[in-house]
């Protein structure tokens, strides 16, 4: 990353850390290690005003917080316009990493005037910066691996701009060659990002200048928000839009419009926040109603009915319920998908601190519309946490939809950017046989259990066999089968495995019935502490499911259980999962 870690740069870097990336910055101040890190400006300033101490700050705090969240970052003081020191710099990256992913190149300068003001300096200072420095960083790495480079532009590469006549043709002039490059480089992913006035930092963030663009009618872009969009755009957006424009508002110039007509949607396409989503890619998700990038919330809407999710009919797990019920499992995917519609270029790794507390009956012919709400709730350790809520739209005994909307469940999912892990797991798993002292259940046993205890039918029976149960210890096996669970989405994509987890839930089910026989209750799930995801699974994949009780009360039992693979390698993990007694 060329800018200096500091400014623009600096919050870009930041939003790649779920990607959990190695990141070498070059700047041409030189990092001053006696400088205290943790003191920096209480003001952001723009980087023509910065002094070479606050710069120099900035970039130290920069570069402890990427550390502090466990990314390898490296500063070199160089200078992109000087070829010799830029082949050096790569050359040191080379041999200590073998490669080179990605460079993005945000250096920049300013010498505004008047044209007739510009002297040849200001020209070619502010040009070498960006077009030079490009041409340099690309000739330097193009043989290392490069996957992408991405430059960062500006509207005034389009649109122009008074006294800045040199910014403007320095950057159309890189923007020009990242094109170039893009054409004679399929292969490679080339971007130039034309960043409009950036508020929180940048060379626009002044008193001054935001008093003259705010009566120009232009529009800030928070450095929040472009951080998000450059994720989207790097990661989820085609590979073939190598301009891109990043605008509140255009500006207003004479124009003669041709066409005032807008079209619609393509049908089953869901749009939010720049990106386009296919509605079989999210098909918990019915419509986006609304998506702050900046403040990192968004609310979207469902409605579930028999008639087009095919799943609810075969799940009705509690005889003295009267009609089936909207499963854990399937809220739990609901959760995910609004977490990716809001960060679409992370991928969900688990949940935390879920909480059921209210079941969703589906009437024949009824329709019950929810609200999804999902907002940003903070970051550790290379993961975004989204935190989720789901309210269902009340209905009375008599089957009429109310005007009021009840909380059902909450929760918390985990993101990041594909580098999830499942984290140490359990010290006393896997079950032994030697543990358990029940009869194992063959799969004519199974489903005579399912036709005598249970409401759960077809696509529900998930369960294969039970090996057997012990003092709190249970663990059966399951061949994971998914099937068109949606009348009108042939092709829907899950973020996770729901049958796995539906399995892992029956299997503590089972636990009451084969050391218990004779008691008639059922289970049903309250709070799942936490879940962890390392892959979907296989159609057909035969699983063991295990668990193991850690708690136990008059109104349930608190499990930890895993679904692991042929291998012995574990694909889900559930830390805490409550199941509360329900006496029939």
């Amino acid at each position: 990353m060329s800018g200096g870690a500091s400014g623009i740069s600096s919050y870009l870097a930041r939003s790649l850390v779920p990607f959990k990336p190695r990141l070498i910055f070059l700047g041409r101040t030189a990092l001053d290690t006696a400088i205290n890190s943790t003191k920096t400006a209480s003001v952001p300033l723009p980087s023509e005003e910065k002094t070479s101490s606050q710069r120099t700050s900035e970039i130290a705090q920069t570069l402890s917080d990427l550390r502090s969240a466990g990314i390898e970052t490296t500063y070199y003081t160089c200078d992109v316009t000087d070829l010799k020191k830029v082949r050096a710099v790569m050359g040191e990256v080379i041999k200590r990493y073998g490669r080179i992913d990605g460079i993005i190149h945000g250096a920049g300068v300013l010498r505004d005037g008047f044209l007739s003001q510009t002297t040849p300096d200001d020209l070619s200072m502010v040009t070498d910066v960006k077009f030079l420095g490009a041409w340099n960083l690309f000739s330097a790495a193009e043989k290392t691996g490069l996957k992408f480079f991405v430059g960062l532009s500006s509207v005034a590469a389009i649109q122009g701009n008074p006294g800045q006549t040199n910014y403007a043709a320095a950057n159309r002039m890189m923007s020009a060659l990242i094109r170039y490059l893009r054409r004679k480089n399929t292969a490679i992913q080339f971007k130039a990002l034309m960043l409009p006035a950036i508020e929180g930092t940048g060379m626009a963030e002044d008193t001054e200048v935001r008093e003259l663009l705010k009566q120009k009618g232009v529009g800030y872009i928070h450095v929040d928000e472009l951080a998000e969009l450059f994720c989207r755009e790097l990661f989820v957006a085609p590979i073939d839009d190598d301009w891109v424009m990043f605008m509140r508002n255009l500006p207003s110039v004479k124009t003669a419009q041709i066409n005032d007509t807008i079209n619609p949607l393509t049908e089953g396409i869901l749009t939010g926040g720049t990106v386009s989503f296919s509605c079989e890619t999210l098909p918990m998700i019915e419509e986006i109603s609304s998506m702050d990038i900046r403040l990192g919330q968004m609310e979207a809407t469902r409605s579930f009915s028999l008639e087009n999710d095919l799943w609810i009919t075969d799940h009705k797990p509690l005889n003295f319920i009267k009609y089936p019920i909207v499963s854990a499992v399937m809220a739990l995917e609901t959760f995910m998908e609004a977490a990716r519609a809001l960060y679409p270029h992370l991928q969900v790794r688990g949940i935390l601190q879920m909480r059921f507390m209210d079941m969703i009956q589906c009437p024949p012919g009824v329709s019950r519309l929810c609200r999804i709400f999902c907002r940003r709730a903070g970051a550790s350790s290379g993961e975004t946490l989204c935190e989720v809520s789901l309210a269902a739209q009340e209905i009375s005994p008599t089957g009429r939809l109310t005007d009021r909307f009840t909380p059902h469940c909450t929760g918390k999912v985990i993101l990041d950017g594909g580098n999830g892990n499942l984290g140490e797991g359990f010290h006393d798993f896997p079950i032994r046989l030697d543990e358990l002292q029940t009869p194992p259940m063959d799969h004519k046993k199974v489903l005579q259990w399912y036709e005598d205890c249970s409401g759960l039918d077809d696509r529900y029976r998930v369960m294969d066999f039970l090996d057997g149960a012990g003092p709190g210890v249970v663990r059966g096996q399951t061949t994971y089968r998914q099937k068109n669970d949606f009348a009108n989405l042939p092709n829907a994509q899950y973020q996770y495995s729901p049958y796995l987890f539906e399995a892992i839930m029956q299997l503590l089910v089972f636990y009451t019935t084969a050391t218990a026989p004779t008691v008639r209750q059922a289970m049903i799930p309250v709070e799942v502490k936490e879940m962890r995801l390392l892959r979907k699974c296989q159609t057909e994949e035969q699983i063991v499911v295990e668990a193991r009780m850690r708690a136990e009360d008059e109104k349930g039992f608190v499990w930890d259980a895993r679904g692991v693979d042929a291998n012995g390698c574990a694909i889900m993990q559930v830390y805490g999962i409550r199941m509360q007694k329900v006496l029939e």
